[in-house]
């Protein structure tokens, strides 16, 4: 059989030929492997960029929110886009104020209370020329009855704002008070009953030797209070023994409970996403405290 085909014309060309074209193909073939390798590692190194430069945006907007005044405003509307020094771009946007509080990006449109559970808020945001207080609001509030409904409670909902007294040595005082939920008493609109800045309040005034005891029939305003404070934060607390739902208005834009930040990175053609919501710190976690006492008798 060889000396057969030993003896055809053009056999050693071809079998050249062919051993030619099977190291082609398998030439091509591990080119092929070694591209998609390249490819894929090249991607996950761009994809890597990528992510670290939206963490980074995260991380900055952390920043901030730990050494700024609450709703800082520089980095709320959408950052120019910022290259950085491995060549990867980055693009963030925060939310950190909003006209009602829970803001729009929480998933409810209010705020959940346990019994005797408390939420801090403050009264004031940083603006694009320092501090802005919020000296008029609204809270509305309704208590639940485990199934859903609403239900009439005495004493449901205990309120207090904290401030600093700017006409006295900066001394730390409280307006507080206690309001009833009545289901009969819901307006139109569903939304519970309401506290507002032209409610009073009980105050103690420590101002000179003597302390003065004012109670809200005396006609101690909340707005008189905020006029005279500043730094002020407002403390909810649920006095009911079943949830309640609040919720903040405030005629400028408040500080929202919970901060959303959007960052994005681009890198070799390739974008990583990071969506990241934090619970907003108090600055005056101390005076957080409760002046009320219970007893069994």
């Amino acid at each position: 059989m060889v000396s057969l085909f030993k003896k055809q014309p053009g056999s050693a060309l071809l079998i050249s030929i062919l051993l030619m074209s099977f190291v082609i193909v398998f030439g091509l073939g591990i080119s092929s492997l070694i591209v998609d390798a390249v490819r894929v590692e090249t991607n996950v190194i761009e994809a890597g960029k990528a992510y670290f430069a939206a963490e980074g945006g995260i991380e900055e907007t952390l920043y901030f929110q730990e050494n700024e005044l609450p709703g800082y405003e520089a980095v709320v509307e959408e950052s120019a886009p910022t290259e950085l020094e491995n060549g990867a771009t980055l693009i963030y946007e925060m939310f950190a104020v909003g006209e009602e509080v829970p803001c729009d990006h929480r998933s409810s449109d209010w705020r959940t209370l346990g019994p005797m559970e408390s939420i801090s808020l403050p009264l004031f945001k940083a603006g694009e020329s320092g501090r802005v207080d919020i000296v008029t609001f609204e809270v509305e509030y309704y208590v639940e009855d485990g199934a859903g409904g609403k239900v009439s409670v005495d004493d449901s909902l205990r309120w207090k704002i904290l401030g600093l007294d700017k006409n006295d040595d900066y001394r730390t005082e409280a307006v507080s008070g206690l309001l009833n939920f009545s289901e009969s008493a819901i307006g139109a609109n569903n939304e519970g009953e309401i506290l507002n800045s032209d409610d009073l309040g009980n105050h103690y005034d420590l101002s000179g030797a003597t302390q003065t005891y004012y109670t809200g029939d005396m006609g101690y305003a909340i707005s008189t209070f905020l006029e005279d404070h500043i730094l002020n934060y407002l403390i909810l607390t649920n006095f009911a023994s079943d949830d309640m739902q609040v919720k903040l208005i405030t005629a400028e834009e408040a500080v929202c409970e919970y901060t959303l930040t959007e960052a994005d990175g681009f890198s070799g053609g390739t974008k990583q996403s990071i969506d990241v919501q934090v619970k907003l710190d108090s600055f005056l976690p101390v005076f957080d405290f409760v002046l009320y006492q219970t007893s069994d008798d």
